[in-house]
């Protein structure tokens, strides 16, 4: 079983053009989970001051809200392999600029949202270009492997950047850093030109943006994807985001454990994605979108309830990566509804909805487990995800799918 899902999984790397893109992403993931952990560090070794690392990290993510989907709408109309090498090169030069020349603290914050700037652009035009390079047979085997490469790269990419800035500190950590944008940018100017194929011959970005609207509020299929996994994501998001109090209050551990417990969450979710194949129509992947929140959803409920050992919370917040797993069925089901010429604006617009869902997530979290407890506040968040988990499995049932995609 495992061999043959590991020949699933390398089929789309049997696709050259894939096998570039998937290398760039891997190099690029890297730099950027390094690059944003080197920078928060930098940060507090110049001020000690906690809230202006806090604000170096979210600045990295606040371009994913607003001006992140008007970006990635304008890349819509570029040839995608330009907009990716572009977006590379920039980052890598703010990168480096950052390692090679003792800047202020404000500037640096600066320099950290303009970086930021550039991630909506490139990560949408990568996910619009995936189903064009590998066809609709192997999309959800594609998104499978990019999805584990994700969660590999966000674990690799902090230990990296904390093990740079640990032997050469942060600022020759930084210039590390940006290498791999150049790396990424260097495999990327390989591809064929991928120019996208916009709805006539004038850009006018009023018009995009209300195409984009518009293929939301047509397909009744897509907006179950999207607007399931966004409050699921937000359950999730909010179990992760309380590991620190749950763990030091709950289970009496410290910060060690703390760590074990966050990295827990991407290793549930390499597990839930390499098991559960992303393949078949739209109701059967809506129904592995709620199968995954439900069943990661109750795990974790009943685990934080009881869970006070070391391998009772691991198992608790692999459950949550479980729910961060039914990302995988949605956005192979999003990428063969949405239009090519919309997608790399659509998946900017769906990025930010998660990303925004998961910060409220973070934040109503804190709050309610402030007023009451962190058990609660947990086990509250992934009953949200789970009932929403059975709603969309319930409509998936119901559900008559019309392709509007060839």
């Amino acid at each position: 079983m495992v061999s043959r899902r590991l020949a699933e999984l390398a089929r789309p790397l049997g696709v050259p053009a894939f096998r570039r893109l998937f290398a760039a992403q891997v190099v690029s993931q890297l730099g950027d989970w390094a690059a944003r952990l080197a920078v928060a560090l930098l940060v507090l070794d110049k001020t000690g001051s906690a809230a202006l690392t806090g604000l170096a990290m979210a600045l990295t993510l606040l371009p994913w809200v607003g001006i992140g989907q008007l970006l990635a709408v304008v890349a819509d109309h570029l040839d995608r392999r330009r907009v990716m090498v572009a977006c590379d090169v920039a980052r890598a030069g703010i990168f480096l600029l950052m390692g090679l020349v003792e800047l202020p603290v404000g500037v640096v914050l600066a320099l950290a949202f303009v970086a930021g700037l550039f991630d909506p652009p490139f990560e949408a035009t990568r996910s619009a270009l995936v189903p064009v390079i590998v066809g609709r047979s192997l999309y959800g085997d594609a998104l499978t492997v990019g999805t584990i490469a994700d969660q590999v790269a966000l674990l690799a990419g902090y230990a990296l950047g904390g093990g740079l800035v640990a032997w050469l500190g942060a600022m020759p950590a930084l210039v590390v850093n940006g290498a791999t944008f150049a790396v990424s940018a260097a495999l990327l100017a390989g591809l064929p030109s991928l120019r996208a194929v916009a709805p006539g011959g004038r850009f006018d970005l009023v018009v995009r943006c209300r195409a984009v609207v518009d293929v939301l509020r047509v397909d009744r299929v897509l907006r179950m994807a999207v607007f399931g996994f966004v409050p699921i994501a937000f359950g999730a998001m909010a179990a992760e985001s309380l590991a620190p109090v749950y763990v030091t209050r709950q289970a009496g551990g410290g910060p060690g454990m703390v760590g074990l417990a966050l990295a827990a969450v991407p290793v549930g979710t390499i597990a839930a994605t390499f098991a559960v194949r992303s393949h078949g129509d739209a109701a059967a992947l809506l129904r592995r979108v709620g199968g995954l929140a439900v069943a990661g959803a109750v795990v974790g409920c009943v685990l934080f309830a009881l869970g006070t050992g070391l391998p009772l919370v691991l198992v608790a917040y692999g459950a949550v990566g479980v729910v961060f797993a039914s990302s995988v069925p949605a956005n192979t089901l999003a990428g063969w509804r949405i239009p090519d010429a919309s997608r790399a604006g659509v998946f900017s617009i769906l990025q930010g909805l998660v990303l925004g869902s998961q910060a409220l997530g973070a934040l109503v979290g804190g709050l309610t487990a402030g007023a009451v407890s962190a058990v609660f506040a947990s086990s509250a968040a992934l009953l949200l995800a789970a009932a929403v988990g059975l709603f969309v499995l319930r409509t998936a049932r119901r559900t008559v799918v019309v392709p509007l995609v060839p």
